[in-house]
């Protein structure tokens, strides 16, 4: 407990004029801790209730509170401690390391209670999500029901890797003999420790480690971490695959856990909230070293704009294109109408189809352009690349606002020219880019990114 002497304790009012003289427990307090008192006048004027109200508060005060003075470094007092914001919560960094003491601590909670050994209460609460008052519920209720459903011994025999028995044989590769060396639960199953090993390794690697049966088939009983341990006592990659699955989970059952979102970041986070809350409540644990995890998180944001803004434009062309042909069939009709209403050849309006039938190739050129572009690494051919990509695109889309505008069509001889001229300089542009990107690749002009 902090107390801070200066006005919290008595609030002494005084002239600017009287003179302070502190009492003998306070210069006592104020030399025992090593601070020079302040020049002030040595005359006393405190009144007699008021050196009785400060006797009074030091008597309340414990011998082994810590003293600090305003301006003194020290704790700051609980007054002096923002509150939360409504939107923050309180929470708490946990690594693995603490993780796996708080299920060790757990357990040995609940194994004097559930009297079995220290293994089978761990795989009791494993399967029970690490629900405690429902486990003791239901085992208090009906015990062997429990052990039943959950594949767990009470007292398993500890596991050990034997060999010398002729008659044994390994259900799953069937090996034999007396020199193979093997491993068998209480269950009565017994299999090589190869096919063990295997088996073992391919439920850490799906994630399964909270929760591994036996090798055999319709086989319930669950194999516990000693003979886990067992098998995989060379393979420290694997056992440390096998306790992180376990913290996994055991993160994933609690109500009050889950794991940091920051990229590569291995602490669990325990906040005093429901878990449903922290779906948009979640506080990150930062420590020194996260500037790569930063980084990172930028690099991938970079590179996926970048892809957007390639997808994007590639698929703008591919949908363009796919509206040409009702384009194709609009520009029909407007030829037909033509021809009735001002007595014109087909010859006269062909120059419409023309025009719809280059922005057709102009389309799916562009399109694939912009994969060849994404592809690229960047340098001063590629900016030569899109910059004839950039002159027939935007040469394209006037084309194709000139052939989609009905309304000029009742002037056809002011908007021919224009059509024919711009259908001209398109297909000019077209052949440029598709001459240069064909020259550029025999040529390797342009390197490309793996």
């Amino acid at each position: 407990m902090t107390h801070c002497l200066s006005d919290g304790l008595v609030n002494v009012e005084y002239d600017d004029e009287e003179e302070f003289v502190y009492s003998e427990e306070e210069e006592d307090l104020i030399s025992s801790d090593g601070v020079q008192s302040p020049d002030i006048p040595s005359s006393s004027k405190l009144s007699q209730s008021q050196k009785q109200a400060n006797s009074a508060a030091y008597d309340n005060i414990d011998e082994g509170d810590d003293y600090f003075l305003d301006g003194e470094d020290g704790p700051p007092t609980t007054a002096s401690q923002p509150a939360n914001k409504p939107w923050e919560v309180d929470f708490q960094a946990h690594d693995l390391s603490e993780l796996q003491n708080r299920q060790e601590e757990m357990v040995n909670d609940l194994e004097p209670l559930l009297a079995v050994s220290r293994e089978s209460t761990a795989l009791l609460l494993r399967s029970y999500e690490w629900k405690t008052e429902s486990l003791v519920e239901d085992y208090l209720a009906d015990s062997d029901k429990v052990l039943t459903k959950t594949g767990v011994h009470a007292h398993p025999s500890l596991p050990s890797i034997e060999t010398g028995d002729e008659d044994f044989t390994c259900e799953i590769c069937y090996c034999s003999g007396s020199d193979e060396l093997h491993m068998g639960l209480v269950c009565g199953h017994r299999f090589c420790t190869s096919c063990y090993e295997t088996y073992l390794t391919i439920k850490i690697q799906e994630g399964e480690s909270w929760q591994i049966p036996c090798a055999a088939p319709k086989c319930k009983t669950l194999l516990g971490d000693a003979p886990t341990r067992l098998i995989l006592a060379d393979s420290k990659e694997m056992l440390s695959k096998y306790e992180s699955n376990l913290s996994r989970s055991f993160v994933k059952s609690a109500t009050t856990l889950t794991w940091c979102p920051a990229p590569g970041c291995e602490y669990a986070i325990e906040c005093l909230v429901p878990r449903s809350a922290m779906d948009t409540t979640i506080p990150t644990y930062t420590e020194d070293g996260n500037e790569d995890a930063n980084k990172s998180i930028s690099d991938a944001r970079a590179q996926l704009e970048r892809y957007v803004h390639y997808f994007t434009r590639y698929n703008n062309h591919e949908q363009s294109a796919k509206f040409a042909q009702n384009l194709l069939e609009a520009t029909e009709v407007n030829m037909e109408q033509l021809q009735r209403e001002m007595t014109l050849s087909w010859i006269d309006v062909v120059f419409l189809k023309n025009a719809v039938d280059i922005l057709t190739d102009c389309r799916a050129a562009l399109k694939w352009t912009y994969v060849l572009g994404y592809y690229m690494v960047s340098d001063n051919q590629k900016i030569l690349f899109e910059n004839n990509q950039s002159d027939l695109e935007m040469a394209t889309e006037q084309l194709n606002e000139l052939v989609e505008d009905p309304s000029g069509l009742t002037g056809i001889e002011k908007i021919k020219p224009k059509i024919l001229d711009m259908s001209h300089y398109v297909k000019a542009r077209l052949d440029t880019l598709l001459t240069d990107t064909y020259q550029g690749i025999q040529e390797s002009r342009w390197q490309f990114e793996d």
